[in-house]
């Protein structure tokens, strides 16, 4: 499907598919709010220092380079692909999911440099056909961060709506909607999501994996967009020694 015939296809001129994205990134911190990067860095106080620091040209964190989107279709592996402890902490809580009524796995792997970093993503339907889940694990420096998110989407006009277990991190881009609910177990996280989404109008039926695929893909383009419109996610050349 073109994204001139796509529904789910980016309004954002700039990026009217998810191909229009480059292969890899380098992400660029000092172009981030103080709040994101307090967040992102998990440093309240000395966040701030190190924030203005960069602002001033006086400090530089932009080793990181991260992989750019990819299509649903094509951003797909086989579980052997995770490592632990990524894989064991993903599979136990699907595990979890699977009793909620979560079904149809599907496994993506994704890896960061300069700043290394393993991680994977399990994605699964909702048996309601209302909602999808996206399990999200990394580790980095020797420590694991995992968060689960229930999404759900509107049809016209095009929202979607997701309630997470994770921490703030980035601004939430115009076109999504957060609910954040710090720590939540995931039982308790579909409950409040469906509470707030439940009886939306127009909110679309997922009938399979692929449906969820097509949000997925425009939730990447606003997420990614937004980044390289802000100067956080710059693309790296082939001439980058970083690559």
């Amino acid at each position: 499907m073109d994204a001139d015939s796509n529904p789910y296809a980016s309004p954002n001129p700039l990026h009217h598919d998810i191909g229009a994205f480059g292969g890899r990134y380098r992400v660029d911190s000092s172009r981030t709010t103080l709040r994101e990067f307090r967040d992102l860095s998990g440093m309240p106080l000395m966040g701030t220092f190190f924030w203005l620091a960069m602002r001033c040209g006086l400090f530089r964190f932009n080793q990181m380079v991260i992989d750019g989107p990819k299509p649903f279709a094509e951003d797909q592996c086989d579980l052997e692909e995770l490592r632990d402890p990524v894989r064991s902490s993903l599979l136990a809580a699907m595990e979890s999911a699977e009793k909620l009524g979560f079904h149809s796995p599907t496994y993506s792997v994704s890896n960061a440099t300069g700043i290394e970093t393993h991680g994977g993503a399990i994605r699964m339907l909702h048996d309601s056909g209302q909602c999808y889940l996206q399990i999200i694990g990394a580790t980095s420096a020797g420590f694991y961060r995992g968060v689960e998110a229930i999404s759900s989407a509107t049809s016209s006009p095009l929202e979607i709506l997701t309630t997470t277990n994770g921490p703030p991190s980035y601004n939430v881009p115009v076109g999504m909607t957060m609910q954040r609910l710090v720590g939540t177990p995931l039982a308790t996280l579909l409950e409040k999501h469906q509470q707030l989404f439940g009886e939306r109008e127009n909110l679309m039926r997922f009938e399979s994996m692929a449906d969820v695929g097509a949000v997925i893909d425009h939730s990447s383009i606003l997420f990614h967009a937004d980044k390289v419109e802000r100067g956080i996610f710059v693309e790296v050349r082939d001439d980058d020694p970083a690559v």
